[in-house]
């Protein structure tokens, strides 16, 4: 997924793969933004900055009509290059503690630019939803399949269960089973979309 493309309320997105095991609460759980993810934007975002000055480019050309063309092509690298340095920083950055416990959700952490410390009953949820979701990817569609604690506020959904696998798939009946496990877990009622 192209991370500037992704709304960082839809935090079942920057997640990646993930499955909270709610089988004895309380539990503790660490969602961030992958870092795989991170590490990427960051070699590309290097390879944006470095490519334009490097001087191999400007040794090639010797009149000022060539040293314009690629300036013309290499600044604009250069900018998109420079103008993702916050975003990877803020990706970097983020990260958020949910606590689940018999009575409800604390979550506390920063996630992008929003700093999160709330807590709520679980009956303040209007439940567990469960979806497949497609996503194009940049050359493909991948299915994910997600569980999630809705709430009304949509920053303040969490994340359950987050799959997309390489090859196959989920059965509906299967993914519906688990959404089950979770909302008897947490006395919540199960909504499908």
């Amino acid at each position: 997924m192209l991370g500037i493309l992704k709304n960082p309320t839809d935090a079942w997105k920057w997640v990646g793969e993930h499955e909270v095991d709610l089988g004895s609460l309380p539990v503790r759980v660490r969602q961030a933004p992958s870092r795989f993810n991170a590490v990427i934007g960051s070699l590309f975002c290097l390879l944006l900055i470095i490519v334009p000055l490097g001087g191999g480019y400007m040794s090639v050309v010797a009149d000022g009509e060539s040293v314009a063309m690629v300036a013309a092509f290499m600044g604009p690298l250069f900018l998109l290059g420079l103008a993702m340095v916050p975003f990877i920083a803020l990706s970097l950055r983020s990260g958020r503690t949910v606590r689940f416990d018999g009575s409800g959700v604390a979550v506390r952490g920063k996630w992008f630019r929003h700093t999160q410390d709330w807590s709520a009953p679980y009956s303040g949820f209007e439940g567990i939803e469960w979806r497949t979701e497609d996503v194009w990817t940049g050359r493909t569609t991948r299915t994910f399949y997600v569980i999630e604690l809705r709430h009304r506020e949509r920053e303040k959904t969490i994340p359950l269960f987050v799959h997309a696998p390489m090859f196959g798939g989920m059965d509906d009946r299967e993914l519906a089973g688990k959404a089950k496990v979770y909302a008897d877990a947490l006395g919540v009622p199960l909504r499908a979309v």
